[in-house]
């Protein structure tokens, strides 16, 4: 039995790669990173992911051509020998050729033969390209397990994802038939030697890709999360689970039950967006002069109490994570609170110093008016007069 999962788990083969002092997967996500629908902010959270973006798609209006200029001379790896040393898996989303100097391909190609992990997202910047040009010919074209159809680059229906690997643990996690539907779709054919994980259904059209290239993989995966593409796949209840799983897949490492870190993955989720209100009321707070400091105290013990729950998620000790991020949660849903008491505290010195100003503005404004209007006019002074006698 153990034999045959691991047939049936192509990415699981391989020794797993990730930054041996942090125990995470370093992924490097080039392209739609910054758009409204990608599972950037569930994968930032992930505790077995560090996440570093590299933004390169104009598509749903995320930036435009100078920034991704700009982003790509910033973010990109200098060398071939950085890139190995900084990056386990890498990302390309939606993406065209035209971002990427040429060596920059060139070593993404190469760093892939030497150990790394590469994923292609569908879309019109992917593949064979949609008015934008073929991936094909290109040294990581060379290396996909499909070849691209540039002529007839994209297609439009409406499908389910159908799992052909059966047993493959990517796949095997979830219940396609209750999966979400799919809406376009990179059209290619299957190369010697890739192995399909997943076609649509209708149609049998190749949805997802793997294989094993030198000591790396690529994973290819011909739809995507972007609009309309994937307006439904966004909304399906495991989307952040689904996306993590194949960073993990890719990195070699064991795909956990979702039924299991589902749960936790939204606590990590709440947590962060608890946590960022907290910081924004506490920045206002110092803006405007005031001071919260049970406050701040109480955030960097919450900060270093989840620390400890992320090493359990490391470790595979899913029910005291659960645990102590519930506790995490409802504990940074009361320090909330005293935030929101924080601001209103700062916020009354102002409302007084706001009253005073205008109630003794007014008061002043009265008595000149009293003075040199009205009580010279009701109430001329008498006249001295002198006795005469």
């Amino acid at each position: 039995m153990f034999v045959l999962v691991i047939w049936c788990a192509p990415g699981l083969a391989r020794e797993p790669r990730r930054d041996a002092s942090s125990g995470r997967i370093r992924l490097r996500y080039i392209g739609d990173c910054l758009a409204v629908q990608t599972p950037t902010r569930g994968i930032e959270v992930d505790p077995l992911i560090s996440l570093a973006l590299v933004p390169a798609s104009i598509q749903e209006w995320a930036v435009d051509e100078n920034q991704i200029g700009r982003y790509m001379r910033l973010y990109m790896p200098r060398t071939l020998a950085y890139l190995l040393d900084t990056t386990d898996v890498i990302m390309l989303s939606n993406t065209p050729t035209p971002y990427f100097r040429s060596e920059w391909i060139e070593w993404m190609a190469t760093a892939t033969e030497q150990g790394i992990s590469l994923q292609m997202v569908g879309g019109y910047c992917s593949f064979g390209g949609y008015g934008n040009p073929d991936w094909g010919p290109t040294a990581v074209g060379e290396i996909l397990p499909v070849e691209t159809i540039p002529a007839m680059a994209k297609r439009d229906f409406a499908f389910h994802l159908r799992p052909i690997a059966e047993g493959d643990p990517l796949l095997s996690a979830f219940d396609w038939q209750k999966g979400p539907l799919f809406y376009a779709i990179n059209n290619v054919k299957m190369r010697q030697g890739g192995k399909l994980l997943a076609d649509t259904e209708p149609e049998g059209m190749p949805l997802l890709a793997y294989q094993d290239v030198g000591g790396g993989s690529v994973l290819a995966f011909m739809s995507t999360w972007g609009l309309p593409w994937g307006d439904d796949f966004v909304r399906w209840e495991y989307f952040i689970d689904f996306s993590a799983d194949m960073v993990y897949y890719s990195a070699g490492l064991e795909i956990p039950d979702p039924g299991i870190v589902h749960g936790i993955r939204t606590l990590f989720e709440k947590y962060e967006l608890n946590s960022m209100l907290v910081r924004s009321l506490l920045d206002f707070v110092d803006r405007v002069g005031g001071r919260a400091p049970k406050v701040q105290y109480s955030l960097a013990e919450l900060d270093l109490r989840r620390t400890g729950a992320e090493e359990m998620y490391r470790e595979q000790e899913y029910p005291g994570c659960a645990d102590e991020l519930s506790s995490l949660v409802e504990e940074m849903e009361l320090l909330n609170g005293a935030a929101l008491r924080a601001k209103d505290a700062a916020l009354l010195w102002i409302y007084a110093i706001e009253w005073l100003a205008v109630t003794s503005t007014a008061c002043i404004a009265g008595w000149l008016l009293w003075a040199f209007m009205i009580r010279r006019v009701l109430y001329r002074e008498v006249a001295t007069t002198r006795h005469s006698g």
